[in-house]
């Protein structure tokens, strides 16, 4: 949840497009250096993959490394 709040977050402020349908995996567990991928649809109904990678861990606080990029 926080993952999809965070996809959100980061392509909105870069590009003015908020994605609503973020998908992450769930049972992720929030440890630096874990790797996922959440999917979402971008502006022109465009699947998108967003690379996840945990930063940095603290308490209930977990910051991400996110790249995005067209799913091929």
């Amino acid at each position: 949840e926080g993952a999809a709040q965070s996809v959100v977050d980061l392509v909105s402020k870069q590009t003015g497009f908020k994605p609503n349908d973020v998908k992450c995996p769930s049972g992720v567990d929030a440890e630096v250096g874990k790797e996922f991928e959440c999917h979402f649809t971008g502006p022109e109904g465009k699947e998108y993959t967003a690379q996840m990678k945990v930063t940095k861990v603290q308490g209930d606080d977990v910051e991400f490394y996110i790249k995005t990029a067209p799913t091929k």
